[in-house]
Formats: structure tokens, C-alpha cells, sequence
């Protein structure tokens, strides 16, 4: 057998050189013996006497199936007493522990299996019994054996039984001495990756990660202990080159791995939150079996009415670990909600206030709204620990805004305009007032308040038109009458006149005996009125009845006149001369005659005036003109 494990690793090695264009050096991860000499010599400690509770472990890799074999052993031939295990007395149909117990060899044996593969083997004592585990699970139990296991003074020898030539053919990876009997769970959620090397009751730990593989280790004749007690072994006989008696690969375990196979135990409820009183169930995860504390039966629904812990303790029953968890379910209150309804007027936003609960879910996200109709809104309310209430409703009613109109129109400046919305129950005007004066033309906006309290939206224009008032004048066909003459006095700037007194007409005569006033009321196209005041002048004329009378010898035309007229003298002397005389005597205009006939330019206002005809220095004749 040790042939074939042997030709194994070569074969292994010759398949890889051949598909491969060069090979990488691998560090030992486990240590091969080749059944005849090879052994670890581990000089005896206090640490090693074990004589109470005890553990040995390792993973075995069995190649030789013939005689007996030992692998950690602390006896000899010399004191034939202390512990060994694994050992077989008959190649590996069984594996066997012994402890010298009491002044005897206690043994405890159980199947191996199949050679030629990785297996975990533990042995372990707590006093009274010892068990025997393979690959983790449970394989032997004896009986009673009370005491303490038998001091010496004997090395740790690894691979053989000194003095008896029993020597171990295989590999060992993992070795472990502890002073204390590990449990199951203990020994499985170690047994697939390395160990910690300074766990309490941890005596000695061997990697065998050392050397390279199936390579030349001249050197490398050193077993190191990972424990602090520096339980160091030294490697005898061993060939340390090629694929047997060496440092090899692989291991039983990954070298570096500190990866335990933890029972993360855990829980599901049906119902984490209970709301008032009702049911929940609790079932564990992570483990095979669980106990649950309270009373209940895992998976199960029960009862509850007030927030309690639950723990449970979850075991895998392979490994035999055990580890718990904690189940917090909780108890609530459903909520009674209240919530408010009301009416908003089209355009605004209207503020859902709810009561009752903790914290509130509103239908569409918010509590304000701005509906655009009557529009219902689901609200649910949630205390703290998250009961939710039944639905309630927020319902808003939405008022139409009202449609103001209003008239508008044309007035004449100075007079005032009423203002006639309709479409509200009452009205603003920008104006303060539904009466307006403007002086010029105006725009008054108007909004108006529904019976239901809703403002109109746009607001409604009243534009205004103001019209300037008609300008009215007056004139007279003589601005001096004397007294018995008759004057035509013409109105103008409006489109009909009244005249004061005198009538309605654009124009009238009239004849005061003395100066006079009319007042000229006149309207124009847009109904616009206005009037002004037109004097009359009269005069009684005594200062033209002193001159004296006129005669042939003077003639004016045309008369009346514009300014412009002229002056004919049928009888010209040579210091003959005229003079213009308004009515109160003033001269206005003179000039010297050279020629019967004379034209004469003035600038004389309207009025009536006196032309003198003088002659050495002498009035000799007089005509009155009318100037327009």
C-alpha cells in the first residue's frame, strides 16, 4: 500500500510535468512517512505529561494496511504507560486510542475505512469516558473508566512506539494535543481549516506546513509547535527528497485557513409586529433542531398580547454545535385616525391635518392638495412601532371662482362714470370706488367675491374714454357799436350753440343800447358742452358828433374792412393828411396824402374806428370804419 500511494503522488506529478512547460515549487502542506524508520522525536515537557482530560487529533492520510501502526504516541518499551492515538494493531481495519488509565491500558477502537484518503481521527477523555470521532461524527464510546492517566517521562514520538518498531506509513497534517476534552462541536468547527495556535487547553499544534514539496528538504528536519509551550519536534530518518518520507501536498486541510465551521443560529417570524392581539410563529434558521423558551413549538403560530423576547437554541445534530438566537416580537397599537374635510375655492391648496397616529401615509404623497374637483384622499396612520390604522378619508370640495364682467364707456373730461360688474356678490375696484373721474383716459380693473367667498381669477377691465370739453369762441361783426347800430355775433368750436340771450344758433344779431354780455353754450359731436361769455361793446359816440360832418370830400372802402382800405380825397389840397382814432380818441394810424386815392395798410385789432380827413391842420371831414 505504501507502494501505491507512493506511485500515486509520482503518477500525479508525472501527468502535471507533462501538460505543463514548467513547474512552480509548492510548500509542504502535510508529512509523509514511509512505514519502515521515519518518526517526529518531541522532547518531553510538563505540558505533554498529560495525566486528566484529554484530547488527540489529527487528519491521516493511511497508506500501509498491515501490522501495527502509531502515529502521536507518549510511550515507550522503557514505561510502557501514557497515551497513543491513532494506533492500529492490524493495518486499518479499526483505528484505536490508548490511554493508560488507573495503573492499566484503557482502549477504545472503531472502523477506519477506506485508505488512501484524507480522514479526520479524535480521541477524547473527560475523566470517565472516552469517545472516538471520525471525519467529526461520533464513532465509539466506552465505558466507565475513571482515574488518571499514568505520568511518564516518555518523548512525544510521531509516527512510531519506540522500542517496538512500529512505525506509521502515510501522511499526518493537523496534529493536536489538548489538556482538556474537546466536545463535538469543539472538534468539527476546527476540524476543516487550521487552528488558532494559543486556544485554551491547546497543548501542541502541528501544521506540517513546512519544506517544499516532494522537493530536496535536506534542511528542513524541524517540526514546529504553533503554541507558545514550543512542544518542537525533529524529524528522524526521513528521506526528504522526492514524493514519500518528505514534506508533501496536498494536506488535509488548506495550509492558512482559520476559517471554523460556526452555527450561525437565527429566526423568521410570521408576524415580527402584532398589532393589538393576534398570532405570530417563529421558526429557527441556521440549525437542524431548535428549543424555543416561552413555551413554544418552533414553526408554530401561538398567541400573544404584549411585546416579548423569545431565545432559541439551535442545534446541528451532525456536529452536535449548539448556539442561540434572540426573537424580539413586538406588540402595537392600531391607531384611531381622525382626519379633516373642507372646501377650498378652484386654484388653491387645501392641508390634509390627520390626528391619531405617529406618523401618516397620504394618498399621492402629500398633505397639501390642490384638486381641481371634488376629489377624495386616503389617509392611514401608523403608530410608533408601525400598526397601521384603518383607511380614513379626506374629502375636498372645490368651489368654482366666480366670472366678473363690467361695462365700460366714454364721459366728458370733469364728469364722473359708474362702474356696473356683474357676475359676484361684491366687488373691488382698483379705483377704491365704482365711481370714477379721470381726467384723461382711464382702465379700471374690477374683481369680484363670489357668494361662497371665491375670488375671480383674471379681473375685469373697465376701460374709460375721456373727451376734452369743446373750446367755444366768439366774435362780432363791430366791436364798438354806437347806440342804435347792429352787430352779428358768430359762435364757434362746438357743433350747436344757445346763446344767452338770444336763441340757439351759429350766429345772431343783435343792437344793445349799451355794452352787453351773451353766454354761448355750445355742444359738440361727442355731446361734450362748454360755453364762454362774449361782451358787446356800445358806445353812445358823443366824441364823433363834436367833429365835424362829413362831407363828400371823403370816402372809405371797403367797409368794413380787414386793416386794408382805401382812402379817396376828391379835393386835395397840398397839406392834406389823415388820422385813425379809436373810440376813445386815441390816434392809431396816420399818414400824409400825396395822391387822391391812397391805400392804407394797418394793423388795426377789430373794432371801430374814426378816419379824420385834416387839411391845414384842420379836421374837415370825418367817415367811422369797422374793422373785422
Amino acid at each position: 500500500m505504501k507502494k501505491l500511494y507512493t506511485n500515486l503522488l509520482t503518477a500525479t506529478f508525472l501527468l502535471v510535468s507533462a501538460f505543463t512547460c514548467k513547474t512552480y515549487a509548492q510548500a509542504g502542506a502535510a508529512l509523509s512517512f514511509d512505514g519502515a524508520n521515519d518518526q517526529v522525536n518531541v522532547p518531553n515537557s510538563t505540558s505533554l505529561n498529560i495525566t486528566g482530560n484529554i484530547t488527540l487529533e489529527a487528519w491521516v492520510y493511511a497508506t500501509k494496511n498491515s501490522g501495527v501502526q502509531n502515529t502521536m504516541c507518549k510511550s515507550s518499551n522503557t514505561q510502557n504507560t501514557g497515551y497513543i492515538f491513532p494506533r492500529t494493531d492490524n493495518g486499518w481495519t479499526n483505528f484505536i486510542v490508548y490511554l493508560h488509565i488507573g495503573g492499566g491500558w484503557k482502549t477504545l477502537s472503531a472502523p477506519y475505512g477506506t485508505l488512501n484518503s484524507w480522514h479526520h481521527l479524535a480521541a477524547t477523555w473527560d475523566g470517565t469516558n472516552i469517545r472516538l470521532y471520525k471525519d467529526g461524527v461520533l464513532a465509539a464510546t466506552s465505558p466507565n473508566y475513571a482515574g488518571l492517566i499514568t505520568s511518564n517521562t516518555n518523548q512525544v514520538t510521531i509516527g512510531s512506539q519506540p522500542g517496538y518498531g512500529e512505525y506509521f506509513g502515510g501522511a499526518l497534517d493537523e496534529g493536536r494535543i489538548w489538556n482538556v476534552a474537546r466536545t463535538k462541536c469543539e472538534i468539527n468547527t476546527y476540524m476543516n481549516c487550521e487552528i488558532p495556535n494559543n486556544m485554551p487547553g491547546l497543548v501542541a499544534n502541528y501544521h506540517f506546513n513546512e519544506g517544499v514539496a516532494a522537493a530536496s528538504n535536506a534542511t528542513a528536519t524541524a517540526l514546529p509547535d504553533g503554541t507558545s509551550n514550543a512542544n518542537n519536534g525533529t524529524l528522524a530518518n526521513f528521506a526528504l527528497t522526492g514524493a514519500t518520507s518528505n514534506w508533501i501536498t496536498p494536506g488535509g486541510v488548506t495550509s492558512g485557513s482559520i476559517t471554523p465551521l460556526a452555527l450561525n443560529v437565527g429566526y423568521t417570524a410570521s408576524n415580527p409586529l402584532v398589532c393589538n392581539s393576534g398570532t405570530t410563529s417563529l421558526s429557527g434558521t441556521g440549525a437542524n433542531t431548535y428549543a424555543w423558551t416561552g413555551g413554544i413549538t418552533d414553526g408554530v403560530a401561538f398567541p400573544i398580547s404584549t411585546s416579548t423576547m423569545y431565545t432559541v437554541t439551535g442545534t446541528n445534530t451532525v456536529t452536535s454545535c449548539t448556539n442561540t438566537a434572540v426573537a424580539t416580537i413586538t406588540v402595537g397599537t392600531t391607531p384611531t385616525l381622525s382626519v379633516n374635510s373642507g372646501t377650498i375655492c378652484s386654484g388653491q391648496s387645501f392641508t390634509i391635518m390627520p390626528t391619531g397616529a405617529y406618523s401618516y401615509t397620504i394618498q399621492g404623497g402629500s398633505n397639501v392638495v390642490s384638486p381641481t374637483t371634488y376629489t377624495t384622499y386616503l389617509v392611514q396612520g401608523s403608530d410608533s412601532l408601525g400598526c397601521n390604522s384603518l383607511m380614513d378619508s379626506s374629502i375636498v370640495t372645490v368651489d368654482s371662482l366666480p366670472i366678473i364682467s363690467v361695462n365700460s364707456g366714454a364721459i366728458c373730461s370733469g364728469a364722473s362714470f359708474t362702474m356696473v360688474p356683474s357676475g359676484a356678490a361684491s366687488y373691488t375696484f382698483s379705483s377704491g370706488s365704482a365711481v370714477v373721474s379721470p381726467t384723461a383716459t382711464s382702465s379700471y380693473s374690477v374683481t369680484g367675491t363670489g357668494s361662497n367667498g371665491c375670488v375671480s381669477g383674471a379681473p375685469a377691465i373697465s376701460n374709460l374714454t375721456v373727451n376734452a370739453l369743446p373750446a367755444i369762441t366768439a366774435s362780432t361783426s363791430n366791436t364798438l357799436l354806437c347806440t342804435g347800430q347792429t352787430a352779428t355775433l358768430t359762435a364757434g368750436g362746438a357743433s350747436t350753440y344757445t346763446w344767452s340771450p338770444g336763441g340757439g344758433g351759429t350766429s345772431i344779431s343783435v343792437s344793445p343800447t349799451v355794452t352787453a354780455t351773451y353766454t354761448i353754450n355750445g355742444t359738440d359731436v361727442n355731446g361734450c358742452k362748454n360755453n364762454t361769455v362774449f361782451t358787446q361793446s356800445v358806445s353812445a359816440c358823443t366824441s364823433i358828433s363834436e367833429l365835424p360832418t362829413a362831407n363828400s370830400y371823403l370816402t372809405v372802402y371797403p367797409n368794413p374792412s380787414n386793416g386794408e382800405f382805401t382812402v379817396l380825397v376828391t379835393d386835395l389840397s397840398v397839406r392834406s393828411s389823415i388820422e385813425v382814432c379809436d373810440n376813445l380818441g386815441k390816434v392809431v394810424y396816420q399818414t400824409n396824402l400825396v395822391e387822391e386815392k391812397t391805400f392804407v395798410r394797418t394793423n388795426l385789432a377789430a373794432g371801430i374806428y374814426f378816419i379824420k380827413l385834416i387839411e391845414n391842420n384842420k379836421v374837415v371831414s370825418v367817415q367811422k370804419l369797422v374793422n373785422n
